[in-house]
């Protein structure tokens, strides 16, 4: 508007009143921001630009000395002034109101969302104790209860991961608890320990979506638990049920009273021997441990004793023959001997069983002498008589 540029050159030229400076201001940014202010804003504006614009004129008109003159006019603009003012004091009001709800509602929205995560946080921390609880079960203390001891304990789990529920355990046959109120999770450890897990909120609520969720993880891992305790219960018996048969064995390899021994077919090495084998080969527990099988051999039947080992390496049967040992005075023994595979020994292992037939090879060997002396006699005697 032409105007008000005539109105601010004025006011700019000829006062000195800080009124002066709000016009000249609010006249040179009417193109600017204000022309894009809300319409109430820009009217209370207009009224403040016009109020200040009186009482500059007012401030410029010459002192005439005839207040009777001068007296209404400046009534009317210190009315224009004061209303501009208090247009622009509402409207700064209006504008701290705002601003003050909206900060209001921004703290209740932090406070909420403040909230909110502080319950995450605590539901997220019970979880988690009671899922270490949960790790702590498989531990050597725990493995004693059997598995009704360890489902009494869930509910107390339950109870502890979701503050503001009651939860409990109902076996198999048994109903839980109805309503709205109630979320239900069904288990089974393999028919060891079976039934349904329930938690109810204690404010008649429906439970929330992490409350089940919660409910459903607890369940899976307190199972998982169950089993990893029953296979270990298991193994322990199993083993030691492998221990007593280990040493009920071992008690009877001592007990047979007939030279045993176990060797290894690659390095001829001898692994375990009986007392037996101690008493009646001479040699001490302690040499037996250092020996092969070519130190009970006499040097002269070591290479067929090894194309027999070689033999019974590669066909993996059991073999049975008579042979010759050395015991550790010297004297040749007799012996008949079965060797089988030994695979809980060693992979190469192979027990042998050894039988003293000494004094019967002794005596079939007599007598062989004997008849062949006789022989001898014979033959003489019908050479002689056929000479006669």
């Amino acid at each position: 508007m032409p105007g008000s540029r005539s109105i601010s050159r004025i006011v700019g030229t000829g006062c000195t009143q800080p009124h002066a400076t709000l016009v000249l201001v609010a006249c040179e940014e009417r193109s600017g921001r204000a022309r894009h202010a809300p319409t109430p804003t820009r009217g209370v504006a207009a009224l403040g630009v016009l109020g200040c614009a009186a009482s500059a004129l007012a401030a410029a008109l010459p002192d005439s000395g005839q207040p009777s003159q001068a007296g209404p006019l400046t009534l009317s603009l210190l009315l224009f002034t004061t209303i501009g003012f208090a247009g622009a004091c509402v409207a700064l009001f209006r504008q701290l109101g705002r601003a003050r709800r909206a900060s209001a509602a921004a703290s209740a929205g932090a406070s909420e969302a403040r909230r909110r995560l502080s319950n995450e946080l605590s539901a997220t921390h019970a979880r988690l104790a009671a899922m270490r609880e949960l790790s702590f079960l498989p531990s050597a203390e725990a493995r004693g209860p059997e598995m009704a001891d360890l489902g009494n304990r869930l509910p107390r789990l339950l109870e502890a991961a979701l503050p503001g529920c009651d939860a409990g355990l109902c076996r198999e046959g048994e109903l839980p608890p109805q309503g709205v109120s109630v979320a239900i999770q069904q288990f089974d450890c393999e028919r060891e320990l079976m039934g349904s897990a329930w938690v109810r909120r204690r404010d008649g609520q429906p439970p929330e979506p992490h409350e089940r969720e919660t409910l459903a993880e607890l369940v899976r891992a307190f199972v998982g638990v169950c089993d990893a305790i029953r296979h270990d219960q298991r193994r322990e018996r199993l083993i030691g049920t492998l221990r007593d048969l280990e040493s009920q064995s071992r008690r009877l390899f001592e007990s047979i009273p007939v030279p045993m021994w176990v060797y290894s077919t690659d390095t001829l090495a001898i692994l375990r021997v009986n007392q037996a084998a101690v008493e009646r080969y001479g040699f001490s527990r302690e040499e037996w441990a250092g020996m092969s099988m070519e130190d009970i051999r006499p040097p002269e039947d070591i290479p067929k004793m090894r194309r027999i080992i070689a033999e019974v390496r590669d066909t993996n049967l059991d073999s049975y023959r008579t042979t010759r040992h050395r015991a550790k005075s010297g004297e040749i023994l007799w012996v008949e001997i079965a060797s089988r595979p030994a695979p809980f020994v060693a992979p190469d292992a192979r027990l042998v069983l050894c039988q003293d037939v000494t004094s019967r090879e002794m005596d079939l060997r007599s007598l062989a002498r004997q008849t062949t002396e006789l022989s001898k006699t014979n033959e003489e005697l019908d050479r002689f008589a056929t000479i006669a």
